[in-house]
């Protein structure tokens, strides 16, 4: 069976569940419940979906053992975010004695848009602290026993960790960690944090400090774009961004917003992912204000790529490869070729802001030297590392295929269009 119709049934689901709806409109005893289970468990939606196919079973034709199994893990990952919300609380309590403002974003303020807070499945909580209140901030963390790791940690975003209930937290002293480039100067004149556009609502139970709504979206989109040219995301960006517009369309300015949109050069991209939110998941259109978008020629290749969370996700283990090799796209740094032969020569003769040798980096005119020291390294590893030469052409064939996907979303890099 093509799995093109397991994506469509999992997504129609998907769409039921959010809205809270239940049942199916269409006949879907083709489909195949274990792959549909896996492509939601691996886009952090099992959970989410569960409500309606426990209350659609009967009429989805979905084996018991696998239904037992989905209804059990969904429980487990509700237990694990119950406790995390415990000690959020805590946090943001000794935050308010402390005197200081924490500001959340994506988290608890997107779950609680969802069905069930406790069904959108968190890896972290982000946290942005001004810098005036750092030293406090790091306090309130090490009191609480967190483990701040050295691994994972940057200078713009610490990474804590307590190991009781594995619950991470990042807090954030930039938006835009530790990144520098002249697209990331746009971002930070946008000043998405300023005090006077910060938000207090109530979310998951919990009053909280967030971005404005226009600045949350904003935000929201460099994130997913960072992710998908970088290594990829799942549906699930989908299913936030599609609850938030819903949700707080009408406080955003939309003339606003997609200036920025076309100054940062997401615009294309914008209008492709919202074109998925609107076809798949029922998100308004006004979020378009009447523009014309315009979709790319292989838009279901889009979708297959989020469904399956980009890069060749069976072979994970090479990202932080490619991600040296994406990086400087994604910054504006560099422009993408149009032909995939350029692309290809790019990946066989890269920039200097690519290469793995610090003295080309450094000194830019040693470049060719580079090049021809890559290639006697790999002549040298070549009788006894067969592997890693295949490793090093799947890297390049992945390389090239998501550069092919960003250069036709409009993330060609380089400065911004006319």
């Amino acid at each position: 069976m093509n799995d093109q119709y397991n994506i469509k049934v999992l997504l129609t689901c998907v769409n039921k569940a959010i809205h809270g709806e239940t049942g199916l409109n269409e006949d879907i005893n083709e489909a195949d419940w274990d792959r549909i289970y896996e492509l939601a468990k691996r886009n952090k939606l099992a959970t989410v979906l569960i409500p309606f196919i426990q209350k659609s079973s009967e009429n989805l034709n979905i084996p018991v053992a696998l239904l037992a199994d989905w209804k059990k893990e969904a429980l487990g990952y509700m237990l694990a975010e119950s406790r995390k919300y415990m000690v959020l609380r805590q946090i943001l309590q000794l935050a308010k004695e402390e005197d200081i403002t924490f500001i959340l974003f994506k988290g608890c303020v997107l779950a609680d848009m969802y069905p069930n807070y406790l069904s959108r499945i968190t890896s972290d909580t982000d946290i942005f602290v001004y810098e005036r209140d750092k030293k406090k901030a790091v306090r309130i963390f090490e009191n609480m026993g967190f483990r701040k790791s050295t691994i994972s940690s940057k200078d713009s975003v610490y990474k804590y960790i307590l190991d009781s209930i594995f619950y991470k937290v990042e807090l954030h002293f930039s938006l835009w960690e530790d990144y520098k480039s002249d697209k990331i100067r746009l971002m930070d004149e946008m000043r998405l944090t300023k005090e006077e556009t910060l938000l207090r609502v109530k979310a998951c139970g919990m009053d909280v400090v967030t971005l404005g709504y226009e600045e949350h979206l904003i935000f929201q989109m460099f994130h997913i774009i960072k992710h998908f040219s970088l290594q990829g995301v799942t549906i699930r960006y989908l299913v936030d961004i599609t609850l938030f517009v819903n949700r707080f369309g009408e406080q955003i300015n939309l003339q606003r917003f997609w200036e920025k949109m076309k100054i940062l050069n997401y615009d294309k991209f914008c209008e492709n992912f919202f074109y998925l939110c609107m076809q798949y998941l029922g998100m308004s259109s006004k979020i378009m204000e009447g523009r014309q978008a315009k979709i790319i020629g292989n838009v279901d290749d889009f979708i297959v790529d989020l469904m399956n969370v980009g890069i060749s996700y069976e072979k994970r283990t090479a990202d932080w490869h490619l991600v040296g090799i994406l990086q400087p796209y994604f910054l504006g740094e560099l422009v993408i070729p149009k032909s995939r032969f350029g692309r290809t020569l790019r990946i066989l003769f890269p920039s200097s802001e690519v290469i793995p040798f610090a003295y080309a980096r450094k000194y830019k005119i040693l470049l060719p030297v580079a090049w021809i020291h890559r290639c006697f390294y790999f002549l040298v590893k070549l009788p006894t590392c067969r592997k890693e030469i295949k490793d090093a052409k799947e890297k390049m064939h992945l390389a090239e295929i998501r550069l092919s996907l960003m250069q036709s979303l409009g993330l060609a890099g380089g400065g911004n269009r006319e």
